[in-house]
């Protein structure tokens, strides 16, 4: 071929992807990108109800961040009562790492309108996206990396064991003693 013509369709802040049926995003906002249209169809954004806090909302819409997008068809072999457990620690999983990379970026931004930290590069494409890390980011970019990195290594160590250990006793109450022994053999 000798053309190979890429037109976006959809914009993420990030995206958790297994395969073409099975994904979920924070889908960024296309208000501005010229061609692109708001896809419609295809894909579900499943109810953002207990995902989402106020504070989690006023953030979002802050940054440019369209709704938590949730399509998981291995979610469908789940019980009917997981299905809803499932959505949200998907979605809490996408939310709480981005939100903590938007408070870092404005930490830095504030340091730097200071004039205590040299600039990183940035890609004005990436639309709120963590900024690129080149080597001549310097140690600032490498810091800030790092402090990502503690914040998911924290996050899946305590509130995530802590919210599926609770998410499991709650479904095996839902479900009866019965019911939970007979799904899980």
């Amino acid at each position: 071929f000798q053309w190979v013509d890429l037109r976006p369709v959809r914009v993420w802040h990030c995206l958790l992807f297994r395969d073409l049926y099975n994904y979920g995003g924070l889908a960024g906002s296309t208000a501005g990108m010229q061609g692109v249209e708001e896809e419609g169809g295809g894909s579900s954004t499943h109810s953002q109800r207990g995902v989402l806090e106020e504070e989690d909302r006023e953030v979002m819409q802050e940054h440019g961040a369209g709704a938590i997008v949730s399509f998981w068809t291995m979610a469908e072999y789940l019980p009917s009562a997981v299905q809803e457990y499932f959505d949200f620690m998907v979605g809490r999983f996408l939310l709480l790492p981005w939100k903590e990379t938007q408070t870092l970026l404005q930490a830095k931004q504030a340091r730097q309108s200071q004039g205590t930290e040299d600039c990183m590069e940035e890609d004005a494409s990436q639309g709120g996206a963590p900024p690129m890390l080149t080597p001549a980011a310097g140690p600032a970019a490498l810091e800030m990396e790092q402090s990502e990195t503690n914040f998911l290594e924290s996050l899946v160590g305590g509130y995530f064991t802590e919210k599926l250990l609770r998410m499991v006793r709650d479904i095996q109450r839902h479900m009866g003693p019965s019911q939970a022994g007979a799904k899980s053999s």
